[in-house]
């Protein structure tokens, strides 16, 4: 617990969420850094579905801020622009010889990446695509 309180965290929960005859524990717990102001509610409820009793917590007052979507960017990998790339490694334009003069081969691995990766973003060039979605920010229970 010393923990948490060091790094601004604290519990919602201070009662036991399991009681048996013989005891009575918490083990059910909500940690949260949320100022104590925004905290409307935190509860044990009362009821037998379980073994345990549920805690909810609820918190007001929080307002997300609505950030600019970032764009989704992809590549596009079709037969055709597969087709073109393994084209364009194999071109007699495209000169191996040089990545393998060298005998370090961590200098063969990056000349060989480098002209690789070059190849590879021109053939399949990222393309800007809709990142909408059908997902709503609903509130949820565990």
């Amino acid at each position: 617990m010393n923990l948490l309180y060091a790094h601004g965290f604290y519990p919602l929960i201070d009662k036991p969420a399991r009681i048996t005859p013989e005891t009575a524990t918490l083990i059910d717990n909500i940690i949260t850094n949320v100022h104590p102001s925004s905290i409307d509610n935190a509860s044990i409820w009362i009821t037998d579905i379980s073994d345990h009793l549920p805690v909810c917590g609820q918190i007001t007052g929080l307002h997300k801020p609505n950030p600019q979507p970032k764009p989704l960017l992809k590549r596009m990998i079709t037969e055709e622009s597969l087709l073109n790339f393994k084209q364009q490694l194999g071109l007699p334009s495209f000169d191996w010889c040089p990545t393998f003069e060298n005998s370090d081969v961590n200098m063969l691995y990056d000349n060989f990446l480098c002209k690789f990766t070059h190849c590879y973003n021109r053939c399949f060039p990222f393309k800007r695509v809709s990142n909408k979605s059908n997902r709503t920010d609903l509130p949820w229970i565990t």
